[in-house]
């Protein structure tokens, strides 16, 4: 018995070591399992850190493209990809905007600017086009940028249809301000569409682009200067609310200039209405005195049905007979047979 009792307290001594032991191997695992929790929370502020590097990382990359850029260094600069198109090109810009801000505040000037910008996109949009697209659309009304007080916009094609989509947009832009506010320049021809800058945006290039810009200063109040090719274009359509005018000479051609000839497009002016003359007023009201208006034919009383049916020489003896009226007797109705 005693045997028994030894070896059962020298199993429970066993036992009890070996919970001693696994409460030793639990406390360190959970040290193991704070220390991975410490780790875990100090990988995530690595990563947000490491985030906020990256993007100032980018931003410093991006200013270094764009100095390298501008300095004309060829380093880190991928070249754009550009295509030559025949499109229209045109300048709407404010008449005698510099002068104007000598004598205006720089809040005015800028809401001169924007309501022409607010202007221009608005009819563009409602002609269907786009507003700084970032590829090019074939027969598209689009608008490429804003130049200060310019607008500079494009239409992909150079076809009748494309001008006659021009010179409406251009005429729905002069509609909303009065001359002589805008100079407006077209010119059609080939240009290089390409992407320029970081924004992605197309834009063009060429010497059609330096001839639209050239033109808007020989355009009066309310008319549009288009070069020869947009002129003929433009004398296809045979529009009859579009008059065009040339082509002309300009008088002092700026060199470089694929031609000195152009074209002035604007509306023909609406005759008003032809007032009557004092003469033809007399006249009119002297007719409506004197004048009795013929019945109609659906107020003549219909003839009697007896008198419809009667032969000839009744109606004619009938005729011969004197009326109530003309002897001096009874009603209408007293004639006797």
């Amino acid at each position: 018995m005693e045997e028994e009792l030894a070896q059962m307290r020298q199993e429970l001594a066993q036992t009890r070591q070996e919970l001693a032991q696994m409460r030793q191997e639990l406390a360190q695992t959970r040290q193991r399992v704070t220390a991975l929790e410490t780790v875990v929370h100090n990988l995530a502020d690595a990563g947000a850190r490491l985030s906020v590097i990256a993007n100032e990382l980018a931003d410093v990359a991006g200013n270094v493209n764009a100095a390298v850029h501008v300095a004309g260094v060829d380093a880190a600069v991928v070249e754009p990809q550009s295509v030559v198109a025949p499109v229209i090109v045109i300048f709407i810009n404010i008449r005698g905007f510099t002068a104007a801000m000598r004598e205006r505040t720089p809040s005015e000037a800028a809401r001169m600017c924007h309501r022409l910008s607010t202007t221009t996109d608005a009819i563009i949009c409602a002609a269907g086009g786009l507003i700084y697209p970032s590829n090019p659309v074939h027969g598209k009304l689009v608008k490429i940028k804003d130049i200060g007080d310019c607008q500079l916009l494009c239409v992909l094609e150079a076809s009748p249809a494309a001008a006659l989509l021009a010179i409406e947009a251009c005429f729905s832009v002069l509609h909303q301000f009065p001359p002589p506010d805008l100079h407006v320049g077209i010119a059609a021809g080939n240009v290089a569409v390409g992407k320029s800058g970081f924004n992605n945006r197309i834009d063009v290039f060429g010497t059609t682009v330096n001839l639209a810009s050239r033109l808007e200063g020989f355009a009066g109040p309310g008319q549009v200067a288009g070069d020869s090719v947009f002129g003929r274009l433009l004398l296809a359509v045979r529009s009859p609310d579009i008059h065009v005018e040339g082509p002309l000479q300009m008088p002092h051609p700026p060199k470089g200039l694929p031609s000195s000839q152009f074209y002035l497009v604007s509306r023909p002016p609406v005759p008003p209405p032809k007032s009557p003359s004092t003469i033809e007023k007399a006249v009119s009201i002297i007719r409506s005195i004197f004048s009795e208006p013929a019945p109609s034919v659906a107020s003549r009383p219909a003839p009697p049905a007896a008198a419809a049916a009667a032969p000839p020489a009744a109606v004619a003896a009938a005729a011969s007979q004197p009326t109530s009226s003309q002897s001096g007797g009874g009603s209408a109705s007293g004639l006797q047979h």
